[in-house]
Parts: structure tokens; C-alpha cells; sequence
């Protein structure tokens, strides 16, 4: 691919120089050596790539929130404002995500380095995220887990299941820990230990581990709906819940609710897609997965709702549900599932279903964790496996404060103020990266040229508007009104949806602290940017922190160095490549 010169409205010829100094002749050997050190960490095939991302959109959210959030606004009319949402924000961002990690084949906290200076810390705040986000899937994979072993022991569903034969809570709370329990710790051991047999190949065995739990999670939750529709009250309930409010069409805030719940769903903005992505050859159709993955993950969600309805109706009390580990454990498990037959095997498939769904996304945080500690020190890609082995490590040692009598505390207050609402700032801030560092014309025609698809007019022109107004306009109302929602809920009581309550002395204070915890890279390496352009000696200006850097193009110039691709053919005249660099341009 010839390069283009990038003139933006900074106005120099930065871009053009960046050009020139890729295309030196004198690098055209260290070109050729780091080419087939990259191709060695690329995924075997396209399919991999696919199953992993689709992996990690199948989450725990289309199953104890979403549900409640299409009951709670709407029904049916609410669902049709979540699939408009989908495509209107869902689908463009997984695209750009997809398209800055395969452009710039970097791992997020190179990424957002080289895109914008600005925001060099970005990467470092989704690892922290990710960090804590594996610390409460680990923890939910070792309660199911202990849960799953009862269920079978005993074939009977007992009640508080998870309370009292699980967590032993008993009267402790966030002020009394209490003990740890070691039953939950040689379960939490089986569980991280297994974790890092499933990851220590690296970037393989996560492709090959996605091939097989994204077909089994479809299968098990098809079966899980069939037989909760033919239940006494599942099919009826279904038809109650979707009943549709039309007068929510003209409410703004349920829109912007939708829009949340299709950030949330598809979990976008954690770097996880941009890191999968990464490691796609450059030219590779992310256009052809991205609707892959929206076309599985509307037939998921379909059925998560399906699901989750009719286990209402079998329970008879759609009311007092809860939220999270509440829902499933005690409105679904043991007022609705229990009530089946043989109930005490289909809460175990259900809750293989869960850990299946957690370890999907264990799996790619785990990768967005790697990547980061291999940034700052590259010795460590050579020992992949050690890096695996510390991070499994030290999330054992995190999930040991769970692990207590008192550990369902911490684990909903680190639900409630952490692992929601900063995906939707770090989706925000990956859209203005795009928009004003890399820019949306090129973005584009990047993706139209990795694809190997020339779009038609009417597509190019509507993704742009896209990315220039809808999706930055409808990821900052989104983030707003989350924010809002969880001030007015801290008022009253952040945890009441679990039956549980913050000391009101310094419950909130803490909430409110830790939800800042993931930010604090971004404004230190902001910070350190501004610092080191300041002691580069030229003249600062602002906008050379919204310049990306040389080495952002790195990964276009290696493919153009590459022999020349069917594709590329019979378009090689200079003519067709100057009109090719401008089609966004002539069509809008």
C-alpha cells in the first residue's frame, strides 16, 4: 500500500515526513527481520480471531442486567431502542477498536501512546480495569464452581445456596470480614490453576479455547430456554414482559439507557478487541467479523432474554429480583429452576453456562494484562509462560479477600463503583483519539483497505456521521447519565439491590474513591507527555499532543514491504492510488 500524506489542520508537513523517513532505503533489512518476528505472534487463522472476540462480547451482563434493564424500561420497546443502539454505537466502535488495533498491530498501552500523547495513559487504566475486572470473574467462577459441586453432591437445590452452603456469610459484613474459607480456597486454587494451563500457549490456545466455549455456551443456553418456555408460567411471562411502551420512543433518557446497555453488553472500550485485533496480519476483514460478531451476539442476547423472562414466570416474582450474583442465584436458581424437574441438573448446566461465559472473558483481560507488562520490559515476551504464571498469581492473592466470610461485601462495592461506568470514559476517549489524532477520513479508508472492500457511497458517508457526531454525542450522554444515576443511587443506598448496606460513615467515601482508582494513570501520563514534549527544546504547542508518532504508521509501512496482494493488483497505477486516498473525500 503506497503511504498517503496526512495533512491535517495542525498544518506542517509532519505526516510527509513520517512518510519519508518510513521509506528509507536503510531499513529495508531490519523492515524484513521484525515482518517475521511479527507474523510468529499473529493469529493461525481468520477464525480464531473471530471466536475470540465473539467470546468476550458473550458476558455476564446480557444475563443478570440486561434483562432487568429491558423489563424496567419498557419491554419490547426498549429492546428495539437496545438493537437502534447496537447499530448506532455498538457496531462502529467494535469496528474502530478492531481497526486501530489491526492498523497499528500495538497492545493498548502502546497504542494510545503512539495515537495520541495525550492519552498515553489510557492503556495503563484499561489494564488496571482489567485487572480487577479478572478479580471479580475469578471470584465468580469459584463461588459457581463451589455452588456446581453441591448441586451435584446433594441433587437438590437447598435454599440461600450461595449465602450460607457457599460463603457461610452468616452475620459478617464489610466492617467483620471474617474468616477465609478454605473450602473456596483450594476451589479459587483449582480454578487460577486451570487458568493457566488454558492460557500458558499464549495467543493460541486462546483462539482454540474460544472454539470450543463460544459453540458450548449457544447450545447450553438454547437448551436452558427450550425447556424454561414449555415450563408452567415461562411462556406467558415472556409475553407479559415484552409488552410494549411506546410512549418510551420520546423519552431521551431511555435511550441513553440503551446506549449504555450496548457499550455494556458488548464490553467495549476495556482494549481487549483492540488487543485481539493486534494481532490480525494488516490485511484482514474486520468488516466481514465485525458483523459476524453483532449478527451472534443479537441471536445471544435474544436468547439471554428469552431465558431470563420465562425463569421469572416459573418464579412467580419478577418484583423483588435483585441484580448480579442475586438474580441468578436466588431468583433463577432457587425460585425458578427449582421449580423443574430434575431442577437441580439444569441449575448445573446453567451454571457451567456461567463459568463458561467468565472464563471467555477472563481470557482476554488476561491478554490485555500481558501485553502491558511485556511494553514496559520486551525481555518478558520471551517468557510469556513466567508472565502468565506471576498474573494468575496475583490475582490468587487479590481473591483471597473474597474469599472470607465477609468478601460478597467488597466484591459488590467493587461491582457497583468500578466495573461499569469507566468503560464508557475509555470508549469516549478512544473516539476523540480517533477523531482527532488518526483522523475519521483515514480511519475510514484504513478499514476499506485492511478489509480488502471498497465501500459504497452511502455507507461511507453514514459512518462518518457516525463518528463525527452520534457515537462521541451518545457515549458522553451515556457516560453523564450513568454518573448521575450513580450519585442519586449513592444517596440512598449504593448496595441495595443485594440486600446489603455501606457504613454510612465512609462507605460512600470509599465507593467513590476506588471508582477513581482506574483513572489516576491517565491524568500521570498525561502529565508525563506534556512534561517530556516540553524537554524535547522545540517550541511546545498543543497540538503536537494530538500528533501521533512515527511509529503509529510502522505496522502499514512492514505490509507495503510486503510482496504485492491480489487485491492490490490491478490497482497499482499511481493514478488509481491518488483517487483511492481520496475517495472518502469525493464521496462526501
Amino acid at each position: 500500500m503506497a503511504y498517503r500524506q496526512r495533512q491535517t489542520s495542525h498544518g506542517s508537513n509532519y505526516y510527509h515526513d513520517v512518510t519519508l523517513r518510513l521509506n528509507k532505503s536503510s531499513n529495508d533489512s531490519i523492515t524484513t527481520e521484525v515482518s517475521k518476528e511479527k507474523d510468529s505472534t499473529k493469529w493461525t487463522n481468520g477464525f480464531e480471531f473471530s471466536f475470540a472476540c465473539l467470546g468476550f462480547s458473550l458476558n455476564l451482563h446480557s444475563l443478570w442486567l440486561l434483562p432487568l434493564a429491558v423489563m424496567q424500561n419498557g419491554g419490547l420497546t426498549f429492546l428495539l431502542m437496545y438493537l437502534v443502539m447496537v447499530a448506532v454505537v455498538g457496531a462502529p466502535l467494535l469496528l474502530m477498536e478492531m481497526a486501530l488495533g489491526q492498523y497499528s498491530g500495538m497492545a493498548p498501552a502502546h497504542l494510545f501512546h503512539h495515537l495520541c500523547p495525550l492519552l498515553s495513559g489510557l492503556g495503563v487504566c484499561q489494564s488496571v480495569y482489567a485487572l480487577l475486572t479478572i478479580m471479580q470473574n475469578v471470584a465468580v467462577m469459584t463461588w459457581i464452581s463451589q455452588a456446581m459441586f453441591l448441586l451435584f453432591r446433594d441433587q437438590s437445590i437447598d435454599e440461600n445456596l450461595l449465602y450460607d452452603k457457599v460463603i457461610s456469610k452468616d452475620d459478617h459484613d464489610i466492617h467483620n470480614l471474617g474468616s477465609l474459607n478454605y473450602n473456596l480456597v483450594l476451589v479459587l486454587g483449582i480454578v487460577t490453576i486451570s487458568l493457566f494451563i488454558l492460557v500458558s500457549a499464549g495467543l493460541k490456545s486462546v483462539g482454540k479455547v474460544n472454539m470450543v466455549t463460544v459453540p458450548a455456551c449457544f447450545m447450553i443456553i438454547i437448551a436452558l430456554t427450550i425447556r424454561s418456555c414449555f415450563a408452567d408460567g415461562g411462556s406467558q411471562s415472556i409475553l407479559n414482559l415484552l409488552q410494549p411502551k411506546w410512549n418510551n420512543l420520546t423519552e431521551p433518557t431511555v435511550w441513553i439507557e440503551a446506549s449504555c446497555q450496548a457499550i455494556f453488553s458488548l464490553q467495549l472500550g476495556t482494549g481487549v478487541i483492540s488487543t485481539y485485533a493486534s494481532y490480525n496480519r494488516f490485511y484482514h476483514n474486520i468488516v466481514r467479523d465485525c458483523c459476524i460478531i453483532m449478527a451472534a451476539h443479537i441471536i445471544w442476547v435474544t436468547c439471554c432474554l428469552l431465558l431470563c423472562f420465562s425463569l421469572f414466570g416459573i418464579a412467580r416474582n419478577p418484583v423483588q429480583s435483585g441484580s448480579g450474583l442475586w438474580l441468578v442465584t436466588v431468583t433463577f436458581l432457587e425460585s425458578g429452576l427449582a421449580r423443574l424437574s430434575n431442577g437441580w441438573l439444569w441449575a448445573g448446566l446453567f451454571f457451567i453456562l456461567l463459568v463458561l461465559i467468565s472464563l471467555s472473558s477472563v481470557l482476554g483481560y488476561l491478554h490485555v494484562l500481558t501485553t502491558t507488562l511485556q511494553c514496559v520490559n520486551l525481555c518478558l515476551v520471551k517468557c510469556q509462560p513466567m508472565v502468565f504464571l506471576f498474573m494468575v498469581a496475583v490475582v490468587f492473592a487479590l481473591d483471597l479477600l473474597l474469599m472470607t466470610q465477609g468478601g460478597i461485601h467488597i466484591y459488590h462495592l467493587l461491582y457497583t463503583f468500578i466495573l461499569q461506568w469507566p468503560i464508557l470514559l475509555f470508549s469516549l476517549l478512544t473516539v476523540f483519539g480517533s477523531i482527532f489524532c488518526h483522523g475519521i477520513p483515514f480511519l475510514v479508508t484504513d478499514i476499506s483497505d485492511m478489509s480488502k472492500t471498497i465501500f459504497p457511497h452511502w455507507i461511507t458517508c453514514h459512518l462518518a456521521v457516525d463518528y463525527y457526531t452520534l457515537l462521541p454525542a451518545l457515549t458522553s450522554a451515556s457516560l453523564g447519565y450513568f454518573l448521575y444515576s450513580l450519585h442519586h443511587q449513592t444517596l440512598e443506598d449504593p448496595l441495595q439491590n443485594f440486600s446489603m448496606s455501606l457504613p454510612q460513615e465512609w462507605g460512600v467515601v470509599v465507593g467513590w474513591c476506588l471508582a477513581i482508582l482506574p483513572l489516576s494513570p491517565l491524568v500521570i501520563g498525561g502529565l508525563v507527555s506534556v512534561i517530556c514534549k516540553i524537554k524535547e527544546g522545540a517550541q511546545f504547542k498543543v497540538s503536537h499532543l494530538l500528533q501521533p508518532s512515527d511509529c503509529w504508521y510502522s505496522n502499514e509501512h512492514l505490509s507495503s514491504s510486503s510482496p504485492a496482494l491480489d487485491y492490490q493488483t490491478p490497482r497499482s497505477s499511481p493514478e488509481y492510488q491518488t483517487r483511492g486516498k481520496q475517495r472518502f473525500h469525493s464521496d462526501c
